[in-house]
């Protein structure tokens, strides 16, 4: 395995940052592995390249393996003014994502 770190402070997303790597041409393996800034893990990455190879050859339109860990609602490693929502296609697999911005408003006095 070859590990490569770019950092990039202008990539405000996951798709900013697949963007930004695409137009540098340096992915070169299929599949590859993009964390998050602040990701500290033991995960055995193995197992799930091996379901996102086994999905792919049933899906070639497959771009994307995505690992989720719930955290508590209190938790430190949730973002304050952000919320998921993930939901589970039954019939396909696929998972559709949400992203909701919670915002504040003070009433005008």
């Amino acid at each position: 395995m070859n590990v490569q770190i770019i950092t990039n402070s202008n990539c405000q997303s996951a798709g900013d940052a697949l963007r930004e790597i695409d137009c540098m041409g340096v992915i070169r393996s299929d599949p590859f592995v993009l964390i998050s800034d602040g990701v500290v893990s033991n995960i055995d990455l193995r197992c799930v390249i091996a379901k996102h190879k086994k999905a792919k050859k049933v899906d070639p339109m497959r771009v994307m393996t995505m690992c989720f860990k719930e955290a508590d609602p209190l938790s430190s490693l949730r973002p304050v003014l952000d919320e998921l929502v993930v939901g589970l296609d039954s019939e396909t697999g696929q998972v559709g994502i949400l992203i909701m911005e919670i915002i504040s408003v003070t009433p005008k006095q």
